[in-house]
């Protein structure tokens, strides 16, 4: 297969990463970052004629490629989305999938007018944790599901990133993180409980990204401030953590350097975003956010999203008629009978593949592109249609959370 990629960020490398490692060729690249264009020349073998710093010159040309794989800012994917089904491409599309119910809808409607596949990347389906308990269910084990909870603990350098300091810290310029971030856990939840949401409410806020959390005499940014040896938040403790870098790529994704000394350099430029102090950016978006849902067959839901941890699990329990299902601290699955037996299922992950998310990344390129080649769907595939379910209870979530947990029904 040919693939065309729009927007070669850290999402969009990594699908790219995969999609070549799978046998397809990737023949051309927009993207509005020169560098990242000598990157696709370099890495992925992409001739100068084929890319494009301009949407509307990638665009004019007509259809490029079997499918385009869209990873840009969730602002932009309506309109490039929408002008791709209209070229005629097969679309594998970041998450979220537009910054409004009725443009998810809008591009749900067309792609089934066009008859144009469109998956969403909701990659935590396709990862080996996930779609063991999903056969568990389905086969059973823990009997009838009654209630489901989970936990994303985004991890505070991870969330400083990206939702303080970064591209989806303001809902003027992006989406609330229970859509930017959660629309991941939303979707899961509802696949593994396999029946209709009915009503939707939540509570939250943003209790300490403020200003009036600065410690005394904290600057704006963290290269002149008195508290950068000492602050967690400290971007230059952040940047340089070899840790945090390979679970999260924050540096490459920040493209703040190859080395400690080009990060360094760059995080002591005041015009750099990744340098201000977290309590002095133009952030609002929630750092904790609970969600409550009812499924039929009066199936409970409670998802937790919290900025406040040294990791990056999903923690997860399911409670069944005859048991529960859970995640392990190391990452396996526990199924406890209501009478105490225990069963431990070991959980082969992929080599590094936690921070790709535990094997999802390469599973939805595989399942995507055996999707296009043959016309059936795969099991987790994560469609347009089933998709804009999920985000519509995102979305609702995030309203309900504005009008201090009213109940949204579907």
């Amino acid at each position: 297969m040919k693939f065309a990629i729009m927007g070669l960020g850290g999402r969009g490398d990594i699908y790219a990463h995969f999609i070549k490692e799978y046998g397809n060729e990737i023949v051309a690249v927009c993207d509005p970052d020169k560098k990242r264009l000598k990157y696709a020349n370099e890495k992925y073998g992409v001739s100068a004629e084929n890319l494009y710093e301009d949407e509307n010159a990638f665009f004019k040309g007509g259809k490029k490629a079997d499918a385009l794989v869209i990873a840009t800012l969730d602002t932009l994917h309506y309109r490039q989305t929408m002008k791709a089904l209209d070229l005629g491409y097969d679309i594998l599309l970041e998450k979220p999938i537009a910054i409004s119910i009725k443009e998810c809808e809008d591009i749900r409607d067309k792609a089934l007018e066009l008859n144009r596949k469109v998956v969403i990347c909701h990659v935590l389906r396709y990862s080996p944790f996930y779609t063991t308990i999903k056969r568990l269910l389905k086969d059973k084990v823990i009997g009838d599901i009654v209630s489901l909870t989970m936990t994303e603990e985004i991890g505070y350098y991870h969330y400083a990133h990206s939702y303080v300091r970064g591209n989806w810290r303001n809902t003027d310029i992006s989406t609330p993180l229970i859509l930017a971030k959660n629309c991941h856990d939303i979707d899961m939840i509802c696949w593994l409980i396999g029946e209709k949401c009915r009503s939707v409410s939540s509570v939250g806020g943003l209790k300490y990204f403020t200003r009036e959390n600065a410690p005394e005499g904290a600057t704006l940014h963290c290269f002149d401030c008195p508290h950068k040896n000492t602050c967690e938040y400290s971007c230059f403790d952040i940047y340089n953590n070899a840790e945090y870098e390979k679970v999260a790529g924050l540096a490459r994704h920040g493209r703040l350097g190859d080395n400690s000394e080009q990060i360094n350099k760059s995080l002591s430029n005041s015009d750099n975003l990744y340098s201000r102090c977290v309590f002095a950016c133009d952030n609002n978006v929630c750092d904790h956010q609970t969600v409550s849902m009812m499924f039929d067959k009066q199936i409970t839901a409670q998802f937790l999203s919290v900025a406040f941890s040294n990791q990056m699990p999903r923690l997860l329990k399911i409670y069944g008629t005859k048991g529960i299902i859970s995640r392990t601290d190391d990452g396996n699955v526990e199924v406890e009978k209501l009478n105490g037996d225990k069963k431990v299922i070991q959980i082969e992950y992929p080599v590094g593949g936690y921070g790709h998310h535990a094997g999802g990344d390469v599973g939805i390129v595989k399942q995507f592109t055996d999707y296009l080649l043959s016309g059936v769907e795969g099991e987790n595939i994560t469609d347009i249609a089933t998709s804009v379910m999920g985000h519509k209870i995102a979305f609702l979530a995030e309203q309900s959370r504005l009008e201090d947990g009213k109940t949204f029904y579907l």
